[in-house]
């Protein structure tokens, strides 16, 4: 935890200083990872998936609010699914559709978190989305934390069994539906790493707020020990030593 406290501290900093630049940078590079992963793995439609497209539609998205951004992508993802399948667009809409209403009523404000997942995913760093909002979010961003998670596994099965949903998209359009649904909707791995996002989001959080001094000071990080005053000696009782730029200061 000491190491993190550390980065956060820099982060805060350096953000602080720079965050108008800052927050456009992360837009452009937020929805280029979007727009990346998504061709990658379902790049049916080739206008779309030209890196040219790419780049423009990331400029676009910098200068966008988060959440039609998410929308943008959203019809990005939906365009190219309809190259393929049908039935799987419908799907893939429904449940956009569901989650969007989950997250416009208890999660607002947090739509870069949808994009972010299946980014870490295709970066093979899917812990550090859930660990990141531990330390700066509220357990209330384990609802986008697991609509991206979702996301990333829907695409993930339409790369994997491409073939496959073609040939259904052959036959009735029920069929398709059906096939698509049941095999989202019953991945394990999926609602295992779901379920594992959400206890180590929440594992961090409750750390952070046993000692809210030291997770909201933003001075730099030089030393930890164990608080010997209290007893018994719990994992949780340590003191912190910052360095705020004119003196040390002890959390």
């Amino acid at each position: 935890m000491n190491k993190l406290f550390e980065l956060k501290g820099y982060l805060a900093k350096y953000y602080t200083k720079y965050s108008n630049l800052v927050d456009k940078l992360i837009k452009f590079a937020v929805a280029m990872l979007a727009f990346t992963f998504i061709n990658q793995n379902i790049g049916f439609f080739e206008i779309l998936s030209n890196p040219v497209m790419t780049v423009l539609l990331s400029l676009i998205c910098m200068m966008l609010p988060a959440p039609m951004t998410v929308v943008l992508v959203t019809i990005t993802t939906l365009i190219q699914l309809l190259t393929l399948s049908i039935g799987a667009t419908i799907v893939a809409g429904v449940l956009f559709v569901v989650m969007y209403g989950f997250y416009l009523r208890y999660a607002p404000g947090r739509a870069f978190i949808i994009l972010l997942v299946p980014a870490a995913f295709m970066l093979n760093v899917p812990l550090a989305i859930p660990i990141a909002l531990g330390l700066l979010g509220t357990p209330i961003c384990i609802l986008p934390v697991s609509m991206g998670t979702i996301v990333y596994y829907l695409i993930d099965y339409v790369k994997a069994n491409s073939t496959l949903l073609e040939s259904v998209g052959k036959t009735e359009l029920k069929e398709q539906i059906i096939t698509y649904a049941q095999e989202i909707l019953v991945n394990r791995e999926m609602w295992c790493n779901m379920i594992a996002f959400a206890i180590c989001l929440g594992m961090i959080y409750v750390s952070r707020i046993v000692s809210p001094d030291v997770s909201s000071y933003t001075g730099e990080f030089i030393d930890s020990h164990r608080n010997s005053r209290v007893a018994p000696p719990l994992p949780f009782t340590k003191e912190y030593v910052f360095w705020n730029g004119e003196g040390k200061r002890q959390v």
